[in-house]
């Protein structure tokens, strides 16, 4: 390219970016009405040279055709200027040789359009490993892939119908999808609209995002109150301080204890507390009093009586 900064916006054509190389192309030649030079081929009329005393009239027609001539061979000679600006190094043997504008056009369009049954089973390759290789995108970054396949699919001389592009999109989206797409095919033939499929996956990305943001929180909080057991909290039963669990470690208890009311026993040692008895039935009978036994207040009841 020129050492002039280029305004344009047409990338160089590398091999790798046909399609957005030929869009461009096309519309800064439609924007300078040039684009005829590369979609037909540009026919010249003849210019005979009229005799000596023609009248005005052949005079002006020849002049006519002389200037209409010019013009497009000027016209042809920018389009070549701006095909070969826009064209790499490693392409540019492509449109080496060609004297005219449609004929390097036609070259680029033999080298990258070809109907080859070799380009469409490649696209079909990687549509099918699309869900595993795309699993971490958004669904935004998911579109864009997916439509730069389907190009190249159109490229390469298939014409796919909505039909299809909806069920290779719906195929390649991973199992937290399976809701939506159950849902989407079950939508009459008239409602199943590729447009209407991408907002309806848009918004399912948006809720599957919201739920997962607000189960984070909860998740922590579960994990914090009550400990699991790879927590280290293998509790069970009320529980008394110097309780052991395996080795004579402490076991983990997050609350106060039932005998000394402390809520923290991890510094505790195997002497330094007892493990409280079970209380048997035998501990739990109140004893009655029962008053000594006076003999003469015995004598003085049985008088009375």
């Amino acid at each position: 390219m020129s050492d002039s900064k280029d305004t344009t916006g047409v990338p160089e054509l590398d091999g790798s970016n046909y399609d957005v190389w030929k869009l461009r192309v096309l519309l800064h030649l439609r924007n300078k009405d040039l684009e005829t030079c590369v979609l037909n081929k540009v026919t010249y009329k003849a210019e005979v040279q009229p005799e000596e005393g023609a009248a005005n009239v052949v005079l002006a027609a020849f002049a006519a055709v002389q200037a209409r001539n010019k013009a497009l061979r000027k016209a042809d000679l920018d389009v070549q200027t701006a095909i070969v600006k826009h064209v790499s190094d490693s392409q540019i043997e492509l449109v080496r040789g060609h004297d005219t504008a449609y004929d390097m056009w036609r070259s680029l369009l033999d080298k990258f359009e070809r109907g080859s049954t070799i380009v469409r089973l490649k696209v079909y390759r990687e549509l099918g490993i699309m869900k595993e290789k795309c699993a971490s995108m958004s669904m935004a970054s998911r579109f864009s892939a997916f439509d730069k396949l389907i190009r190249e699919l159109r490229t390469a001389g298939a014409q796919p119908q909505d039909d299809d592009i909806i069920c290779w999109l719906l195929l390649s989206l991973p199992t937290e999808y399976s809701m939506v797409v159950t849902a989407i095919e079950t939508l009459p033939q008239k409602h199943l609209k590729l447009a209407a499929v991408r907002n309806r996956l848009l918004d399912e990305e948006v809720k599957l995002t919201s739920v997962a943001n607000s189960a984070q929180p909860e998740s922590a909080f579960r994990s914090t109150a009550v400990p699991s057991r790879g927590g280290r909290y293998p509790f069970r039963g009320r529980g008394f301080c110097g309780s052991r669990g395996r080795g004579g470690q402490p076991r983990g208890f997050p609350f106060p204890c039932h005998s000394c009311g402390k809520s923290d026993i991890s510094g505790l040692t195997a002497t330094s507390t007892q493990w409280m008895p079970t209380p048997t039935w035998e501990s739990l009978l109140v004893p009655v009093p029962v008053p000594p036994h006076n003999p003469q207040t015995s004598v003085l009841q049985g008088e009375q009586m």
